[in-house]
Formats: structure tokens, C-alpha cells, sequence
């Protein structure tokens, strides 16, 4: 299945830094920010209600139905089952999915 890429994704915490005041406030450069918003920014976040799909199937899903919106990159997140994220060549091929009936 050459159309799509499956990634096992594990989030990992970093604590905040505080201000002044004490406030947590999350700091990140100017190169991070523009470096992920480069990875992420064409994706979708997407949550499945009850038991997860198998994976398998959510493949299948996406070969037959999404197939005109190029390669899809498919990421879960290890220790949320049920999340995932799908990653489109394009931020218009996720906003015409978006825009779609289920």
C-alpha cells in the first residue's frame, strides 16, 4: 500500500517553564515552532469513539475513500487509543476532507 504511511507516535511531557509571577508558560524558538509547523500543519486530528479500529481497517478506509487526496500519512498515538493523526501532501486536501460527509 504505497499510498499511505503508518507511524506509531509516543507524545512525550515537557514540563513548562515559569514567569515572574510564577505563571507556566511554554517556550519554544522561533526555528522549533516553524520547524513543526512544517511537520503538522497539513494534519488532522482525528478520535475514534469506543473500541480503536483496527489498523488495518482504518488503512483500508483511507485507500478506498481518500484515495484522490494523494498520500496519507497515518500516526496514533501509543498511549491514546483511539486518536489519530493523518498527515495530507497538502492543508487543502485535509480541508476538503473537512468539508466532506463522513
Amino acid at each position: 500500500m504505497d499510498q499511505l504511511k503508518s507511524n506509531r507516535v509516543k507524545l512525550e511531557f515537557i514540563e513548562p517553564a515559569s514567569d515572574r509571577k510564577g505563571q507556566k508558560v511554554a517556550k519554544a524558538s522561533q526555528c522549533e515552532v516553524l520547524s513543526e509547523s512544517k511537520k503538522w500543519g497539513n494534519a488532522l486530528v482525528g478520535y475514534v469513539f469506543g473500541d480503536a479500529p483496527e489498523l488495518a481497517s482504518l488503512e483500508d478506509f483511507i485507500a478506498l475513500n481518500w484515495k484522490e487526496y494523494g498520500k496519507v500519512k497515518l500516526h496514533w498515538l501509543e498511549d491514546q487509543p483511539g486518536v489519530f493523526v493523518f498527515v495530507f501532501e497538502s492543508f487543502d486536501y485535509g480541508e476538503q476532507i473537512l468539508g466532506r460527509d463522513p
